[in-house]
């Protein structure tokens, strides 16, 4: 069998994609950390008059902060984006292995959110070189 470049390049871009969504995550977690600690009384007066009356947003804002769900969604963001990423970076090394193809197929998938151009590349390469993999 004739062994070609597509899945080591496939499996690299999954494994690069897979990182920066990791790192997306994290980046997330550090941000719900962040939102926590901020006063938002005098930022959100001080917005609000930039905004003009009846806008709406900074009512919005508190109270999204108030009830926590800015923190919730920014928690469920970045538990998703570490999942995602360590599972394309799986997906990764099996296609740099070239084995278990299927696996490899879904890595790349989820790869995509962490760099699309890199998921979509990493994707099309892997889909192409299915004879490659063997099924051990």
């Amino acid at each position: 069998m004739e062994r070609t470049w597509k899945p080591l390049t496939g499996g690299v871009l999954s494994i690069i994609a897979g990182s920066a969504g990791i790192g997306k995550g994290v980046l997330a977690l550090l941000l719900r950390g962040v939102l926590d600690k901020v006063e938002w009384g005098n930022w959100l007066s001080y917005w609000g008059g930039v905004w003009g009356p009846g806008m709406g947003w900074p009512e919005m804002f508190r109270f999204w902060r108030n009830t926590g769900m800015i923190g919730t969604l920014l928690l469920c963001a970045s538990i998703a984006l570490i999942t995602v990423g360590a599972i394309a970076i799986c997906g990764g090394v099996s296609a740099i292995r070239r084995r278990k193809w299927g696996r490899a197929l879904a890595g790349s998938i989820l790869a995509i959110p962490g760099i699309p151009p890199a998921g979509v590349f990493a994707l099309i390469l892997i889909a192409m070189s299915r004879k490659e993999f063997s099924k051990s």
